[in-house]
């Protein structure tokens, strides 16, 4: 964990000119109720738009410069804080799924209702201290779907007021999220779970703890502690900290009361 990264690479974007900058919509897949991949739009537009994009951004992640950088936890984040979580083979997989949309985005259409969108993005490449660094930027839409559904959006026009009829979405500028090389830092906690989609990632890590628990032949029925386990996301990012934090449960049952404190946390 490189608690210099981030900011390192902020001060460096700051004062140096960016001038390849990738903006990209994106919407989540699903095949048969379960992530798939991800489709993503690439809008033409004026070049000082995504810089002033981009400067927002970088704007906003300087609130988080006197905040205490902490570990990913899935189970959520303490106040005043931000996340970092290096990458594994998993997220891995969830960011090449994304990449790989990016090389094959189509331009907008106007057909594209952004309602289907899940986020937007910024990719750049820089060279710092002749170290090539790939960041992206994340950020949740906001679709202003209680507007478009139960109300209407509207313009002054001279001293008409005018509705528009066209669907929009907004870009605030915040940040969800930045990528720097094999590093997510997080700086909205659902936002990983939203984006990435980690469902399948909790499922995984929960089946490896279970296995490792059952092999110790501590716990009664277990074939239904592991049923409400696989069926509780709660119980599922908890088992994910624990492997997170070690992968040897095989000494869990030597220090139970971490166990019992991790559980009463969800009820």
């Amino acid at each position: 964990m490189d608690t210099n990264l981030l900011f390192s690479v902020i001060d460096f974007l700051k004062e140096q000119p960016v001038n390849v900058i990738q903006l990209t919509f994106s919407q989540k897949l699903k095949e048969n109720g379960k992530f798939s991949g991800y489709k993503s739009y690439t809008p033409n537009m004026d070049e000082d738009l995504k810089k002033e994009i981009l400067q927002l951004s970088l704007n906003d992640i300087e609130q988080y410069r006197s905040k205490n950088l902490v570990r990913y936890n899935p189970i959520g984040c303490i106040d005043e804080t931000y996340e970092v979580v290096v990458l594994k083979d998993s997220e891995k997989e969830k960011l090449e799924l994304y990449t790989e949309s990016l090389s094959i985005a189509d331009h907008v259409d106007t057909t594209i209702d952004p309602s289907e969108l899940t986020f937007y993005a910024l990719s750049l490449e820089v060279n710092i201290d002749n170290q090539k660094r790939s960041i992206i930027l994340f950020r949740r839409l906001s679709k202003f779907k209680r507007l478009q559904s139960k109300g209407l959006m509207a313009y002054f026009s001279g001293k008409e007021l005018n509705k528009l009829d066209a669907k929009v979405f907004g870009i605030d500028g915040t940040v969800d999220m930045i990528k720097i090389d094999d590093q997510l830092f997080i700086f909205n906690h659902v936002s990983i779970e939203r984006i990435f989609d980690m469902a399948d990632i909790y499922h995984d890590m929960t089946v490896k703890a279970l296995g490792v628990l059952k092999n110790l032949k501590r716990i009664e029925n277990f074939e239904i502690f592991e049923e409400d386990c696989k069926n509780d996301m709660r119980v599922k990012r908890a088992l994910t900290k624990m492997m997170n934090e070690s992968n040897d449960l095989k000494n869990a049952f030597d220090n139970f009361d971490n166990i019992k404190k991790q559980l009463a946390c969800l009820n």
